[in-house]
């Protein structure tokens, strides 16, 4: 794998919704009802109040949220200000209006199905906004609200399968068909990666691995693709994992590298892992999704006395998970990596859900 195809080619191999018009009412829309859903938990639970500004901290414990979320309700702050919703009252929030915001969940069938989601993720997000509190104080956890209701790891990965991630994994599943000599895909969780390529080739490479941090991810791939796979995390050093330095020449990494604590040190980490002149690929959020904001991103809390995710870098000043894309641009260069591209092209309908994919190269002679 010597040279990475054109630009162009890469963007002709990126499947297309049926009706890319439609993305921007609907991405307006679910945003629409899930701020509406925050905003009107914490109105009803008086925790934003419009006699006196309260900052995030106090927020947060007016809520009664669990230490580990506190940082989400941070950004819930930050978002619904930025979007006018709430007022930014010196240091402090306080409510903008007298009453509550009515959430038209029953909307959300409809907007999903235009986004390319597959019919359950409405009802995920139904059920994670109609337990904000319960989420926010833990006396609950995303998984346990889907598990209880019948669901199952499919259903909670749900969020994983749209028009934007199917673009994303099909330019990846392209790059490995140019069959380099071995790929290792970090954070595979449920595999959604791990399809495209199988679809695109008709079978797994005999040298692709299969990574994450979970046993219970690697055993399920193991029994679904017949593949090999490996326990590897990207905030330790892979040497200290049993990877031999410079064994990869391309290095998969979809929307996973956010839960880094360091996002630097991640990388300098795969970098290790690259052969010289070897290939990363990893497809990342470059903002706040909203709709997440109620939702998915509880998943992201640390568990108590671990550090959050982004706390090790130029994320923790405003307590953001996501890197937009000039702070992946000086990661990649602080670890040594070089960007070749950054896809799709923000005037692209695919780049509305503030999703990009990133390809880099390691340096040809090893440092």
């Amino acid at each position: 794998m010597t040279l990475l195809p054109s630009q162009q080619r890469l963007i002709d191999a990126m499947p297309r919704p049926a009706a890319p018009e439609a993305l921007p009412a609907a991405l307006a829309r679910l945003e629409a009802i899930s701020l509406a859903a925050i905003l009107r938990v914490l109105i009803e639970q008086r925790a934003l109040v419009a006699e006196t500004g309260r900052d995030a901290a106090a927020v947060a414990a007016a809520l009664g949220a669990a230490p580990r979320h506190a940082w989400l309700i941070g950004r819930w702050l930050a978002v619904l200000a930025a979007r006018g919703l709430i007022v930014r009252d010196g240091a402090g929030y306080r409510r903008a209006a007298e009453t509550a915001p009515e959430v038209a969940t029953e909307a959300l069938d409809a907007v999903y199905a235009a986004l390319g989601f597959p019919p359950g993720m409405a009802g995920l997000h139904r059920l994670a906004l109609g337990h904000l509190v319960d989420l926010a104080r833990d006396r609950t956890g995303l998984p346990e609200l889907v598990f209880r209701n019948g669901g199952d790891l499919a259903d909670l990965g749900a969020y994983q399968r749209n028009h934007f991630t199917a673009a994303l994994n099909a330019i990846c599943a392209e790059l490995v068909a140019l069959r380099p000599r071995r790929v290792v895909e970090l954070g595979a969780g449920l595999g959604h990666t791990t399809e495209a390529v199988r679809a695109r080739l008709g079978a797994l490479p005999p040298d692709y691995l299969f990574t994450d941090v979970s046993r219970l991810f690697t055993l399920a791939a193991e029994r679904r693709h017949g593949v090999d796979t490996a326990l590897l995390d990207i905030d330790r050093d892979p040497r200290e994992q049993g990877r031999a330095p410079g064994s990869a020449a391309l290095v998969l990494a979809t929307n996973v590298l956010h839960n880094a604590v360091d996002a630097v040190r991640a990388l300098t980490h795969i970098r290790t892992l690259l052969a010289p002149g070897g290939w990363l690929v990893f497809s990342e959020s470059v903002d706040d999704s909203a709709a997440t904001l109620g939702a998915m991103q509880f998943l992201l809390s640390p568990a108590p006395g671990a550090p959050r995710p982004g706390s090790g870098d130029e994320r923790a000043r405003e307590g953001r998970v996501f890197l937009d894309t000039a702070g992946w641009r000086r990661a990649l260069e602080g670890a040594g990596l070089a960007i070749h591209s950054i896809l799709p092209d923000e005037d692209d309908p695919l780049a509305l859900a503030g999703q990009r994919l990133f390809i880099a190269q390691a340096p040809e002679e090893s440092a």
